[in-house]
């Protein structure tokens, strides 16, 4: 009785987890952009995207499949019965997915077998870790994909979280900025997902109805997989073949999600609890309301105004002022700077900046106020109006790339088109932009504009990206204008 209950509470428990999955994602339409796709064991690419494959190559797409270990622990211990041997396993595998991806419309040709130790991703030394990412970095190269697709970097097994690992660091060594798709296997099993987790504000599912039965009938090509000799139950492979597929979308070169990408730590931005600060900023907060008061206060006191606001406490205005503004008054090749966008919240940025030739640009005449002696009012995509070619030695953009400003492909490639060509060679672009969904108006990767810089390694970081960890993910994008 106990187990029949324990049943039926497992079926509620998982129908309810199904709903999140559901909520918690958008839906994503198929792009017909090349795919290469890695799987740490032969079957994780079925299970994961499986539908995904067939409908990329039922509209004629490439696709690339590439399998990181040779599965040799993939069966069951029976008593009575001899294991079948690793080397006979991986053969039987590797035919499994063969015959499983042709199903899916994948040829032999496009299905490369790096054969690694089964269970031990997470556990190679540092040769062989090098090892694998120069080999998925070569294949990278030789196939040029447009999307990768990886597993979830916390899908609950060692090989799946150290397959993404590797993938993200060979992405990341070639500088590709491609969107990075993880794909769940396990964690659509087991409602193991935590949708809170940072990564699941790029949450999206596919539909992929109408290729449900071949993605079915590629799973059921893993034969050895199955209960007895394998592990997967019934229970997992009907979970696993579900009307949709889910994804976390990210993009390795514009995201620092591994240690080795320099990332800003959320620090509370609470004024400090002195008694003259807590009244004023009290005082000020009853006769006008915000930002109201910190506009007004700003024209008397801008740095007051942001320590009493909790602005200067912000770690993505600590970076800016301390490391980008710092960096730049050090160099004498940084002369001309311009600033886009203007706020009460700018209006000190010229006094950090003195001795500097500091310009600011704002399209909204009433912010005149908190802008540069320089200042221009005007939309960034009208500066050849005002400034010949070449003249800036860097160009800050920060907080405009997003909805209700710069916020559709036909205002912001313009405006970032006028930064190139008003931006020396050599000179540095700092794109400042909130890396979250509903905020920013499309990828940066679909940026042609953005294509004719180079990334730039910001020396005091030594990486060309800054992530902050705060709930809008800020981030900080540097570019250099190529010299001829």
């Amino acid at each position: 009785m106990y187990k029949i209950f324990q049943h039926i509470q497992s079926i509620i428990n998982y129908r309810f987890y199904r709903a999140q999955l559901l909520q918690s994602s958008q839906l994503m339409e198929l792009t017909q952009r090349t795919a290469m796709i890695f799987a740490p064991h032969q079957d994780d690419e079925s299970l994961g995207c499986g539908g995904t494959i067939a409908l990329k190559r039922a509209a004629g797409v490439p696709v690339k499949i590439v399998y990181l270990t040779g599965g040799q622990n993939g069966q069951l211990s029976h008593p009575g019965r001899d294991p079948i041997p690793s080397e006979t396993l991986t053969a039987l595998r590797n035919q499994e997915a063969l015959q499983a991806l042709e199903v899916l419309g994948v040829s032999p040709q496009d299905v490369a077998f790096l054969n690694y130790q089964d269970g031990g991703l997470r556990k190679t030394n540092a040769t062989t870790r090098a090892e694998i990412v120069a080999k998925i970095v070569q294949l990278l190269a030789d196939f040029h994909p447009e999307e990768v697709y990886v597993t979830y970097r916390s899908d609950g097994h060692p090989d799946h979280n150290a397959t993404y690992l590797l993938v993200f660091e060979a992405m990341r060594q070639r500088g590709l900025a491609l969107d990075l798709l993880e794909y769940p296997v396990w964690s659509i099993h087991n409602p193991r997902l935590n949708f809170s987790a940072p990564e699941f504000k790029n949450f999206y599912r596919l539909a992929i109805g109408r290729v449900r039965k071949q993605k079915k009938q590629a799973i059921l090509c893993f034969r050895s997989q199955y209960v007895p000799i394998g592990g997967l139950t019934h229970v997992f492979l009907r979970r696993l073949s579900s009307p949709y597929e889910f994804f976390i979308k990210s993009c390795p070169v514009m995201e620092g999600e591994m240690d080795s990408i320099p990332r800003l730590k959320q620090h509370p931005i609470d004024l400090p609890e002195q008694p003259v600060l807590a009244f004023l900023k009290n005082l000020i907060k009853r006769a006008l309301p915000e930002p109201l008061a910190w506009r007004y206060l700003s024209k008397l006191s801008p740095r007051l105004a942001e320590t009493l606001s909790g602005f200067a406490a912000l770690p993505e205005r600590q970076f800016l002022k301390s490391t980008i503004f710092s960096y730049l008054i050090q160099k004498a090749e940084f002369q001309r700077i311009l600033f886009v966008g203007c706020d009460w919240y700018t209006k000190a940025y010229e006094t950090i900046l003195k001795g500097k030739e500091y310009w600011t640009i704002e399209v909204d005449p009433r912010h005149k106020a908190y802008g540069a002696a320089k200042h221009i009012t005007a939309p960034l995509n009208e500066l050849s109006k005002y400034f010949q070619p070449d003249y800036f030695d860097a160009i800050i953009c920060n907080d405009v790339f997003q909805k209700g400003a710069m916020d559709t492909h036909e205002q912001a490639e313009p405006a970032f088109d006028q930064c190139f060509t008003r931006l020396r060679q050599g000179g540095v672009f700092v794109l400042g932009w909130n890396d979250s969904p509903g905020i920013y108006p499309y990828p940066l990767t679909e940026s042609q504009s953005l294509k004719q810089f180079e990334a730039y390694r910001f020396p005091p970081i030594a990486a060309s990206t800054y992530l902050s960890e705060i709930p809008y993910r800020h981030t900080y994008t540097f570019f250099s204008k190529p010299c001829e």
